[in-house]
This record gives C-alpha cells, sequence and structure tokens, in this order.
C-alpha cells in the first residue's frame, strides 16, 4: 500500500469515527466548524502541555508519552476531516 492510500485510509476511518460519537462533519454549519477546530486546538494544546510535564522527569515518561501522541494525532486528524 503506497503512502497516499494509507493517509486516505486513516482520514477515511477517522471519518467511521468522528460519525460513531456523533460528529458529521460534512454536515456541519460554519459555526459549527470553527467551534469544532477551536475544540480541538485546546485538547491538543492541553495534551502538548502533558506531553511537556511528563517527559523530562517521569520514570515512565515514554509511557505516558506515547498515550499524549497518540492523542495528539488523533485531535489533529479529525480536525482536518474534510467538510
Amino acid at each position: 500500500m503506497s503512502e497516499k492510500d494509507m493517509l486516505k485510509e486513516l482520514w477515511e476511518k477517522q471519518e467511521v469515527l468522528n460519525l460513531r460519537i456523533g460528529v458529521d462533519t460534512p454536515n456541519l454549519t460554519e459555526e459549527e466548524q470553527i467551534q469544532g477546530i477551536s475544540n480541538y486546538c485546546r485538547a491538543m494544546t492541553q495534551e502538548l502541555a502533558e506531553l511537556t510535564d511528563s517527559v523530562p522527569w517521569k520514570t515512565i515518561a515514554l509511557a505516558e508519552s506515547k498515550a499524549h501522541r497518540k492523542s495528539i494525532a488523533s485531535f489533529a486528524f479529525s480536525s482536518s476531516a474534510d467538510t
């Protein structure tokens, strides 16, 4: 599978997940899109802050950082879904 196909597959899976949690991205109003992007930005900012806090000094930093990195990637994909 080419990299392009993998990226397309990720977006398709994210769209399915979004629908499962009640977010129908293509049918959001402009106001809802703006609010959604704002919410994703706040969520990513919080995850980045938690990642920054956990990495330098905790002995379990790598395990914790993996969860934060996955959350950040998920929020990034959700916020960039086609509308």
